[in-house]
């Protein structure tokens, strides 16, 4: 019996020693088909989710320490996600621990990421340039190396493509045509071809729009703004929407005029170029161009191309090309003579009469000390280019404004003494008109308060963004834009005129009834540049041309690629994580697939 016992105890404790040689064997098996399936790391689908994981550092979600850990992890458990940093980690030790290869790894994401985005880039190579900024705390003035993404350089490379050129040009007899042609008769005069070369006249120009504005960073706007400085073009139908960045400086950084020139020589000379139709032979400085840049030097591009279009608002104006402020004795419109206390009085007739030229223009900003824009000095370009801004003047100006006016006297009707009751009576009446008129929900307010309609000790205005002011009427946003396409420039005109004099009219009364009252209908000078605006509608440009509504969806954009993490903080270093940020998340343009993306696709027999 007890000998019986040992064998059957025998036997089942070889039985089970025999389970782990079986489970090695099932585990050689799955290494062999995992080794052997190609789908593990050349899949769609795993490229895919690859690319998203890229797509979370480049579009500034996630910390480069962060990806650099998910990556690691990835390839322990043997995925092959060909990322950043592949090299990186098959030169990690087999015996060296997961903690520390991940912390190695993530030690220098980073830079890491730096020259991955670098390599992979459809851009240009960013071009650095020392920029006079200043140290936030200690307040000292240093040069500084900045980087910008040059257009000539891009624009050269995409006039390349088939039909580019063409696409980017405007009808002839367009008011942008039109504006275009003076353009081009200034560079024609300005420069002769040189003996032996291709004259430059016989090349096609085409118009480039450039916009200037600073953006919240941080979540401060007062001590963290950052001035972002975009190129697009205007007369594209593929890419008029799009808004390619040249540079951007957080305002804390800027060393007032002397930053602000620095930039703008940099921006200058490339569009010299541009308008020369030649690349460059130095650099803006006068020194020596690195070895690639080189080899392009002075050769032709296929097309040239020239500034059109300024836009920006009244403060980005004042800041970077020197405009006077509102209030300012001596001149407060850069297009015209205006002065404070008789803008009110002035009509279309007054304002083209009174006009203000580019020398004098230039001449005003010597004598109020203020720096002359090395863009003036691009043939065509002067005060003129820089349009008024429909968003500004009129949705988030002189519309908010008649609203909040509109809205205080509705408020001081209501059956109630106090403020606070009188507001969400008012509300709902309002939500009733929205819901009877069929506005959708993206056009609504989404409150109302009193401080909304009007602020302690200023003015009735509401508080509102642009698309919630403007209200449409109706809820389809197909119709709105179609009526948009359908431009009546007298009927606009007509309809502007009569929207500034009743506004006029009604702060005459007001004044009428009570002299001290310094607040109800009280006028603001943009609508002087209202006025302007009808002016340039006469003319028959459509204020959508050159309305900032794509610039402020682009500014929204870059707010968020510059947000930081944490890390050293350079203003250089910063901007080109940006540059190189955007550049990965939007290729360089490709008319073949925009143009194959637009067309409507035929039913299949």
């Amino acid at each position: 019996m007890a000998k019986r016992s040992l064998q059957k105890a025998s036997a089942a404790s070889s039985s089970k020693k025999q389970k782990p040689a079986k489970a090695d064997s099932s585990s050689s098996c799955c290494e062999e088909r995992i080794l052997s399936e190609p789908a593990k790391g050349e899949g769609p689908e795993l490229q895919a989710f690859a690319k998203e994981l890229k797509g979370l550092y480049t579009s500034n979600a996630v910390t480069a320490s962060k990806t650099a850990t998910v990556f690691k992890k990835a390839h322990l458990a043997g995925l092959k996600l060909n990322s950043p940093f592949d090299s990186s980690l098959k030169l990690q030790q087999p015996a060296q621990g997961e903690a520390s290869a991940t912390a190695s790894v993530a030690k220098n994401a980073a830079r890491t990421w730096q020259r991955w985005m670098r390599k992979h880039s459809s851009w240009p190579e960013l071009y650095w340039a020392a920029v006079p900024l200043k140290h936030p705390r200690t307040k000292e003035v240093v040069q500084q190396q900045v980087p910008f993404l040059l257009p000539h350089e891009w624009l050269a490379d995409y006039f390349l493509q088939p039909g580019a050129v063409e696409e980017a040009l405007p009808a002839q007899n367009s008011p942008l045509g039109q504006e275009l042609q003076r353009v081009k008769e200034a560079w024609d005069i300005k420069r002769e071809p040189e003996e032996g070369s291709e004259p430059e006249q016989g090349r096609p120009m085409v118009p480039l729009g450039m916009h200037g504005d600073g953006v919240p960073v941080q979540g401060r706007m007062n001590q963290s703004t950052c001035d972002f400085i975009t190129i697009n073009l205007p007369a594209s139908n593929a890419f008029q929407a799009k808004r390619v960045p040249i540079t951007c400086v957080e305002s804390r950084f800027v060393a007032g005029a002397g930053t602000i020139e620095a930039v703008q020589q940099v921006i200058a000379w490339s569009l010299q170029s541009l308008g020369e139709g030649r690349y460059p032979g130095c650099r803006h400085d006068g020194g020596s161009l690195d070895k690639a840049r080189q080899a392009l030097a002075g050769r032709p591009m296929a097309a040239r191309a020239a500034l059109v279009q300024l836009r920006g608002d009244w403060d980005w104006n004042c800041k970077w090309f020197g405009t006077p402020q509102w209030n300012e004795g001596s001149g407060m419109c850069w297009l015209c003579k205006a002065k404070p206390e008789e803008w009110r009085g002035m009509s279309a007739e007054d304002r083209t009469g009174r006009s203000l030229n580019k020398a004098e223009f230039c001449e005003s900003l010597r004598a109020r000390k203020k720096h002359v824009s090395p863009l003036l000095g691009l043939p065509g370009v002067c005060n003129k280019k820089m349009k008024p801004d429909w968003m500004h003047v009129v949705d988030e100006g002189c519309g908010g404004h008649a609203a909040g006016q509109v809205l205080y006297e509705l408020l001081q009707r209501c059956p109630d003494r106090d403020v606070d009751k009188k507001a969400p009576k008012l509300w709902e009446e309002i939500q009733s008109l929205y819901k009877a008129k069929g506005i959708p929900a993206c056009r609504r307010l989404p409150k109302l308060t009193a401080k909304d309609i009007v602020k302690p000790g200023k003015a009735p205005e509401l508080s509102a963004k642009a698309a919630e002011t403007r209200q449409p009427p109706r809820p389809s946003r197909a119709q709105m834009y179609g009526h948009m396409e359908d431009f009546d420039s007298k009927k606009l005109q007509k309809a502007g005129e009569k929207f500034i004099s009743q506004y006029l009219a009604l702060e005459a009364e007001a004044q009428h009834l009570n002299p001290d009252d310094s607040q109800t209908w009280r006028a603001k000078p943009k609508l002087h540049l209202l006025g302007h605006l009808l002016d340039e509608a006469r003319k028959g440009m459509h204020p959508k041309g050159f309305w900032n509504y794509g610039d402020e969806t682009e500014g929204y954009t870059f707010q968020k690629l510059f947000f930081r993490q944490g890390g050293h903080r350079a203003a250089g270093l910063q901007t080109g994580k940006v540059l190189l940020r955007w550049a990965h998340e939007e290729p360089l343009f490709s008319l073949k697939e925009q143009l194959a993306q637009s067309r409507p696709q035929l039913p299949k027999s």
